[in-house]
């Protein structure tokens, strides 16, 4: 799937994010870049799909990066702040706002 053909999928994202997010290796396409066509296979913009979800609901893009390609790891943390979020502030307030430092913008 072309550039183009992405950023009319996800109105929510832009082209430049878009460049932004495969230069960091966060999604991976086929094809140059840098005056060259992408190309985005449809798996990657499965990925896209999930790292769009995950950064309109606040998480960083480097964490959404992970969550989207299955890091379990980063799941249990990103439910750890979830969890605090929506039960409130815990009762060890340097670990919440430690969490929610970490994984949110």
């Amino acid at each position: 799937m072309r550039q183009r053909e992405i950023c009319r999928k996800f109105p929510t994202l832009s082209y430049r994010q878009l460049d932004h997010w495969t230069s960091k290796g966060w999604v991976i396409a086929n094809g140059a870049g840098t005056g060259n066509p992408r190309d985005w296979p449809a798996t990657e913009v499965v990925i896209l799909e999930r790292m769009i979800n995950l950064v309109d609901a606040g998480v960083k893009p480097e964490i959404a990066a992970k969550c989207a390609r299955g890091d379990e790891g980063i799941w249990k943390k990103l439910f750890s702040a979830v969890d605090a979020c929506t039960l409130g502030p815990s009762t060890d307030v340097g670990r919440y706002n430690r969490v929610d430092t970490e994984l949110c913008h």
